[in-house]
């Protein structure tokens, strides 16, 4: 296979050994004459041999025979350098021989300039287009999820350079443009769409102009759409979809090149499904249509698998505007056909985890639906039953939290208790906390702390995954609140007090959340009592002491935590210099906070 042979030639090259690689392309014209090497093969062993290996030859010889003459004259062993190399004349010719050979087999793919430059020990050299796109695909192949489209696009323009001054081996071709675009879409960056749709603009233009070697072919353009899925926005959409259009219109203009394959339709509907738009929903259920139309008129190289129909169930899913009960239905029927599918024997369509895991999401927002719940349970033992797996924790995440949204608390508690005794997977905090959630709108504080031990045990244990996090404490302080029992404002205090130790955005909303619902509580009632006085004032004490831990160093806090409580008992008539103690007792814990 060429691909083989590249990688082998490729080894041998590393090493460096020209003389191996090159033997390496003898012996498939002797065995495999059928297979054709690819230039770039060539490429990798001409630079192999003009690359620095005679210049050391020339620069270090002269060294190397002075050092075995010094130890001849002393007696000694001459001992082998490794790190000095002593090539004979016919070990130069050798290596000619072996450029020699590859160029002959190359044929046109290569200059005679080139061949020029090996002669020459490779000292005057020029790149070429096959040097700068070997450089491009490994800067792709190489680089990491993020990618670097900067540096590949630097580098096309470093060829334009060059051959705007003179060396007409290097202009950039369609291949070198396909992979800037490639390494554009890997990077995932929000502009990603945009650079790309420029670069393939570039493209237009040039062969607009009358340039057929950067002629835009179907990589280019499915490259570029997929690029816009990055972007994940309704332009971005808009985008793919103008950019698909045109590539349709120029195939039924007389381009047979640019024919729309399975990987164009599929990279148009991750865009599509990566926005929120209420009619990309349909936008994307009519390109599925059409790719079904294809394929049943003949088209083999169109053809739905899982994955399309996983996409338009998603944008489906994210059709804001549109009833949810009806989404949700619809995205149902689309499984179904699915499992019709499959087991008719399309095994294409055959449904997987993410599959359910879309349906039961859409349900799951459908709170208001009787038995939405219990649909989403029907829907993960439907799931082990035609996959024959066991479904994973983010399944059982989506059928917790249906249950939680409808009001289910028991049934959600149920369902965590079968996801803690599974030996393939285990609960983690989103799961506890969901059920918290769900205890909370029911005022079941007891519950909820049931709950909190359970995690805090596993916690201790060294399960990492869950540990209580500020929307666990925020949401028992809830619990709390609204059971409307006698200590309910006691104890949510405690919890907005443990709050108060987190950082970050997350717990700064949970504070704020869960202080504000204290006050609307204790300023219901207008009754002034020393018992609602005390509560208040500690409340605000605590929210003082969080806002101060937060915004300011620790030298500062402490000057300010001095300084406040001064402030407020100005404003509350209290003699200046006079020191307050504020005792307040709850189930387990004392505060005493120490205002002067």
């Amino acid at each position: 296979h060429p691909d083989w042979l590249n990688r082998i030639v490729e080894a041998w090259c590393k090493r460096p050994s020209a003389e191996e690689a090159s033997e390496i392309l003898v012996r498939i014209n002797r065995y495999a004459p059928e297979v054709t090497p690819d230039p770039y093969i060539y490429q990798m062993i001409l630079d192999t041999v003009s690359k620095e290996k005679k210049l050391q030859i020339t620069r270090q010889q002269p060294r190397s025979q002075a050092k075995y003459s010094r130890e001849r004259e002393t007696t000694k062993q001459p001992r082998d350098d490794k790190r000095i190399r002593v090539t004979s004349a016919p070990t130069v010719r050798r290596e000619r021989s072996h450029a020699d050979h590859a160029l002959t087999r190359s044929g046109p793919n290569v200059s005679q300039e080139r061949s020029h430059s090996v002669h020459n020990n490779g000292s005057d050299h020029a790149p070429t287009t096959i040097f700068y796109n070997r450089r491009l695909r490994n800067l792709f192949m190489n680089s990491s999820t993020n990618g670097d489209p900067d540096k590949a696009e630097g580098l096309l323009n470093e060829m334009w350079e060059l051959y705007d001054a003179g060396n007409l081996s290097v202009k950039p071709d369609t291949s070198s443009y396909n992979i800037v675009l490639k390494v554009i879409a890997k990077s995932g960056r929000r502009d990603s769409g945009e650079r790309a749709e420029v670069l393939l603009r570039r493209m237009r233009d040039l062969h607009d102009a009358g340039d057929e070697t950067v002629k835009p072919d179907l990589t280019s353009f499915t490259t570029c759409i997929a690029a816009c899925a990055s972007t994940g926005d309704n332009a971005a959409a808009e985008r793919a979809e103008s950019l698909f259009r045109l590539l349709h219109e120029m195939y039924e203009a007389g381009d047979a090149t640019l024919k729309p394959d399975s990987f164009a339709y599929k990279s148009l509907l991750k865009t599509l499904s990566r926005a929120a738009n209420y009619r990309l929903g349909d936008i994307s259920e009519s390109v599925l249509l059409k790719m079904h139309e294809l394929h049943e008129n003949g088209d083999v190289d169109v053809k739905p698998d899982t994955t399309s129909y996983n996409m338009v169930m998603k944008a489906i899913s994210k059709s804001y505007g549109v009833d949810k009960t009806k989404r949700a239905l619809r995205v149902e029927s689309m499984l179904n056909t699915m499992e019709q599918q499959y087991a008719s024997g399309n095994v294409s369509l055959k449904p997987n985890l993410q599959s359910y895991h879309l349906v039961i999401m859409a349900w799951s927002k459908c709170p208001r639906v009787p038995h939405s719940g219990d649909r989403t349970e029907y829907l993960l033992k439907r799931s082990e039953t035609i996959l024959q797996v066991k479904p994973g924790r983010k399944i059982y995440n989506a059928v917790i939290l249906a249950h939680a949204r409808s009001g289910a608390a028991e049934k959600a508690e149920k369902v965590l208790e079968r996801l803690e005794h599974e030996n393939h997977t285990s609960p983690d905090a989103m799961s506890y906390d969901m059920v918290i959630a769900a205890y909370a709108r029911k005022g079941a504080p007891l519950r909820a702390e049931a709950m909190l031990n359970r995690m805090q045990k596993l916690y201790d244990a060294g399960n990492s995954s869950v540990k209580p996090n500020p929307f666990t404490y925020s949401k028992i302080a809830l619990a709390w609140l609204n059971s409307k029992s006698d200590n309910a404002i006691n104890n949510a205090i405690k919890y907005l007090e443990i709050l108060k130790t987190f950082r970050g955005a997350v717990a700064k909303k949970e504070f704020e959340s869960i202080y504000k619902n204290i006050m609307n509580v204790l300023y219901i009632n207008s009754e002034d009592s020393p018992e609602l006085d005390k509560l208040r004032e500690r409340i605000e004490w605590v929210r003082i002491d969080k806002a101060c831990s937060v915004s300011l160093s620790r030298e500062g806090g402490e000057k300010v935590l001095n300084e406040k409580p001064k402030a407020r008992l100005e404003e509350r008539d209290t003699p200046q210099g006079e020191a307050v103690n504020t005792t307040t007792s709850t189930n387990d814990t004392t505060l005493t906070t120490s205002l002067s």
